[in-house]
C-alpha cells in the first residue's frame, strides 16, 4: 500500500517538480493554501493544468484547496508588493522578495490539515542558499516536535530539495519529463500565469534554466 505524503504546492518550480517526484511509489496530497497575495489567482490557473498532466501519467493524487484570511500588510507606510504594491525588479536581493509570516502560516495550516486526514509526512520545496530564518532546518525541526504536541502522533516535515539549486530542480524536472513550461515563477503573473518577464523570481528562474541548458516552454511578456 502507497504511503500518504502531502506536498504544499504553489505551482512554482520547486514545488511542482517535488510534486511530480513524491508522485512515484506514494499517494500525493497536493495542498494549495490561499492567503491574498496577489499572484494567487494566476498559479491556481497553472496547477490546475500541471495537475492535469501529471494525472494522464496515472499518477495519484487528491488535490485540496485551503483558503485562510488576508495576511496583514508589513508597513503601513507604503502598499505592500505582494498585496498590491510595485514589485521587486530583476536584480534586487533575496531580503526584497521577503514574505513575512508565510512559512509558519503555511506550516500550522499545512500539519493541522495533515492530522486530519491521517497523513504522516509534509513534504516542502526548499532548496540550498535560502536565505530567511524560517526556512532552516532547526525552523521545520521544531515544527515537527510541536505537531507531536498538538495531535500526539508526529508529522514528519521533508525538505527532499535542501541540498539543490533552481537549476538542479529544472534538471530533474526535465529528467523525469514533467511539464515545466505549466509551472510559474512570477511576482506579478499576466492573465493565466504567463511570466511578466521584469521581476525578481523571472531574472531566477530564467538565471536557472540558463545554467542547465535547457528551454524554457513557460510564456514571458517579455
Amino acid at each position: 500500500m502507497a504511503r500518504d505524503v502531502c506536498v504544499l504546492y504553489s505551482g512554482g518550480l520547486e514545488s511542482s517538480v517535488l510534486l511530480g517526484l513524491e508522485s512515484i511509489g506514494a499517494r500525493v496530497w497536493p495542498l494549495r493554501i490561499h492567503y491574498g497575495l496577489r499572484w494567487e489567482m494566476a498559479e491556481e490557473v497553472v496547477c490546475k493544468r500541471y495537475i492535469r498532466a501529471l494525472q494522464r501519467r496515472e499518477r495519484p493524487h487528491t488535490v485540496q484547496r485551503l483558503t485562510v484570511k488576508k495576511i496583514a500588510v508589513p508597513s503601513a507606510a507604503r502598499p505592500w508588493w505582494a498585496l498590491g504594491g510595485s514589485v521587486p525588479p530583476a536584480g534586487s536581493p533575496d531580503t526584497a522578495v521577503e514574505l513575512p509570516y508565510r512559512n509558519t502560516l503555511l506550516l500550522c495550516t499545512a500539519l493541522e490539515f495533515c492530522a486530519e486526514h491521517g497523513i504522516s509526512e509534509l513534504a516542502l520545496g526548499i532548496l540550498s542558499g535560502n536565505p530567511f530564518p524560517d526556512a532552516t532546518e532547526v525552523f521545520f525541526a521544531l515544527w515537527e516536535e510541536a505537531s507531536l504536541i498538538r495531535f500526539d502522533e508526529r508529522v514528519r516535515v521533508r525538505t527532499p530539495l535542501r541540498t539543490l539549486r533552481k537549476a538542479d530542480v529544472v534538471h530533474l524536472g526535465r529528467a523525469d519529463q514533467l511539464p515545466l513550461e505549466l509551472t510559474v515563477s512570477c511576482c506579478d503573473p499576466i492573465d493565466e500565469g504567463m511570466h511578466c518577464g521584469k521581476c525578481n523570481k523571472c531574472a531566477e528562474r530564467q538565471q536557472a534554466f540558463r545554467e542547465a541548458q535547457v528551454e524554457d516552454g513557460a510564456l514571458f511578456a517579455i
